[in-house]
């Protein structure tokens, strides 16, 4: 039952047209970011900097894809 409803739902997404490389993008700067307090000194500063520009310019892009698409 559980699973008739998660496959249900994964291919209406699939059909949304998502901007699933935008996300995929999200989701490794995250990564990038999340353990910055035990980088070294340098990486400590830099990289959360970096993934933090990175994580705002695909937020624009997100935004800017799916600014002319209708909502469902």
């Amino acid at each position: 039952m559980q699973l008739d409803s998660i496959l249900f739902n994964f291919f209406d997404y699939q059909d949304a047209e998502v901007p699933w490389h935008l996300i995929a993008i999200a989701v490794f700067f995250v990564l990038l970011k999340l353990p910055g307090a035990y980088y070294p000194y340098w990486g400590r500063m830099l990289i959360p900097h970096f993934a933090n520009g990175a994580l705002l310019r695909v937020f624009g892009w997100v935004a800017s894809c799916t600014k002319g698409q209708k909502s469902l």
